[in-house]
């Protein structure tokens, strides 16, 4: 999280850019998930793929791509390319070629004014407490859909620095869907370690008490977090950061969050806001912070009848707020329950001052519970 506390001044990478020219998403043959060459089977009870037509554009990345790659050398490593400058995608700079310049495969994710080439990622020596750069879930639980995914931003690629942001979910005995989601303060060395520990707590608080309610968890999870920051021999200021917890029974529900976490509903592909912000907010300025003592009011929000919830860090709620492109394709992503890989697809967009971590968990309530297979259909 590129996020500040009061009086606190942030870098340049962490302001948020003015809203910008949104370009059309790229065309894909295939919008629910993301290119494969692995041949797949349409799974039952969904309508089939479009197929693209015979003049239908072909991603930025694909158009771009030169001559399909020269045989290995001896030992396993692919001959270098010739020195030089290599094509970017139409709008993105050039830049001198280096052989060890990470590839990325196609994708259809839309790229939103003129950006940057995507960093080489780098680790800080000594990090401590390092997260993985993608977690992806795509699950059936109980009588719900969750599909999630947390993304490191591109400033954390460059400051060699871990991804922030966490989440979790589960359900419990009862039935109740508990999902909890944090976002790091950027400003607190260690504020992984905090978001990773408050949804955990928040998680297993749930599971063991079927009574508490969202903001009961989020007071817990809020404690337990400090606790773990003990653990480590960590001050509860080293791990700051702010959060959200919802439960969900049925399609009636509710949510406390501390900071800005956001949540919308998704339906018939729009988006709208379950919770306040104030207008004039500076996005990187946050007055309430969690493990902070004693702990701030949770904001709380009654829901009845959703069919659709999704909970986000700011990283991926300002670009939704802002860019149309944006929210086009993740309301185009998100309208169906997709499996890992499009949940994956949905978080590679690109937009011109988009920098910090990217997390979302997308609810969806089921008519029925999903009977899981039997290892003799799903082999």
């Amino acid at each position: 999280m590129s996020r500040w506390g009061a009086g606190e001044a942030p870098t340049a990478l962490d302001h948020a850019a003015a809203p910008d020219t949104p370009a059309a998403p790229r065309a894909t043959a295939d919008a629910a998930g993301p290119p494969s060459a692995a041949p797949r089977e349409q799974p039952a009870g969904l309508p089939p793929p479009a197929a693209a037509g015979p003049g239908a554009p072909r991603p930025p990345e694909a158009d771009s791509a030169g001559p399909a790659p020269d045989e290995p050398a001896p030992g396993g490593l692919a001959e270098p390319p010739p020195a030089g400058s290599v094509e970017a995608p139409a709008g993105e700079p050039t830049r001198p070629a280096d052989p060890w310049r990470l590839h990325s495969p196609p994708t259809a994710a839309p790229t939103v004014g003129k950006v940057l080439p995507p960093p080489q990622p780098v680790l800080a020596p000594a990090t401590a407490f390092r997260r993985s750069m993608l977690s992806l879930d795509s699950v059936f639980v109980g009588g719900f859909h969750v599909a999630a995914g947390s993304l490191v931003g591109t400033a954390h690629l460059v400051s060699g620095s871990p991804c922030q942001d966490a989440y979790d979910f589960a359900v419990s005995p009862g039935g109740r869907l508990i999902v909890a989601i944090a976002d790091g303060l950027g400003s607190r060395p260690h504020s992984q370690v905090g978001a990773r520990s408050f949804c955990e707590g928040a998680v297993q608080a749930g599971l063991a008490r079927e009574e508490l309610t969202a903001a009961d968890l989020l007071a817990y999870a809020a404690r337990y977090a400090e606790s773990q920051a003990g653990a480590h021999r960590l001050a509860p200021r080293e791990i700051g950061f702010v959060s959200a917890v919802a439960v969900f029974a049925g399609s009636r529900g509710e949510i406390a969050r501390v900071g800005d976490v956001s949540a919308f509903t998704l339906v018939d592909g729009q988006f709208d806001e379950l919770l306040t912000n104030a207008p004039d907010e500076h996005v990187n300025i946050v007055t309430d912070a969690l493990p902070e003592q004693p702990l701030p009011a949770p904001e709380v929000r009654s829901l009845e009848a959703v069919r659709r919830v999704v909970l986000c860090t700011d990283g991926l709620a300002t670009d939704l707020r802002n860019s149309p492109g944006v929210r086009s394709w993740l309301a185009e992503s998100w309208e169906a329950p997709g499996d890992v890989h499009a949940m994956g697809e949905a978080l590679r967009f690109r937009r011109r001052g988009s920098h910090d971590d990217r997390t979302a968990v997308v609810i969806s309530v089921l008519e029925r519970p999903v009977v899981a297979d039997s290892p003799a259909t799903s082999t």
